[in-house]
C-alpha cells in the first residue's frame, strides 16, 4: 500500500480518469453534449460515469495551494454534501431515483456521479485502500 502523496493521488485520478473514457467512449473535448438526454437505466449510467470523469479530471489538476489527505478529504466531503443538498438526493435510494421524474435529467445525473464518487473516494482514502 502506498502512503497518501499529491503524485499518488494525482496519478490515480490520471488512471481512473482514463479508464472512464475508454470503457465509455468519452470524447474529452466535446464536453457534456455528448451526453444523451434520452431517459432510461443505459443512459443514465453512462450519465452518472460522465460526473465521475468530471471529478476524476477535477481531482488530476489541483490548484497550486496547500495539498494533502485531510484537505481532499475535507473538500470531497463538502463537495459532495452541497451536491446532495442541491438535487435531495436520497443515498438509500442509488441510481434508481435517477430513472423517472426531476432526477432524471441530465445534470441532475451527471451531479450524482459526482456526489456518490465524492463518497467513494472520502472513504477509500479514510480507509487507505485508494492505493492498493
Amino acid at each position: 500500500m502506498s502512503r497518501f502523496s499529491k503524485k499518488a493521488m494525482l496519478s490515480a485520478m490520471h488512471e481512473r480518469a482514463t479508464l472512464l473514457v475508454e470503457q465509455h467512449g468519452f470524447d474529452l473535448t466535446k464536453g457534456v453534449e455528448q451526453i444523451s438526454d434520452i431517459r432510461g437505466r443505459e443512459h443514465t449510467d453512462r450519465k452518472v460515469a460522465y460526473g465521475e470523469l468530471i471529478l476524476y479530471q477535477d481531482l488530476a489538476n489541483p490548484s497550486d495551494g496547500p495539498y494533502s489527505k485531510k484537505i481532499v478529504i475535507d473538500l470531497l466531503t463538502e463537495r459532495g454534501r452541497q451536491l446532495q443538498m442541491q438535487y435531495e438526493f436520497n443515498l438509500g435510494h442509488g441510481t434508481a431515483q435517477l430513472w423517472t421524474g426531476r432526477l432524471s435529467a441530465k445534470d441532475a445525473c451527471v451531479a450524482y456521479g459526482q456526489m456518490r464518487l465524492c463518497r467513494q473516494i472520502t472513504s477509500w482514502l479514510e480507509l487507505g485502500s485508494l492505493f492498493r
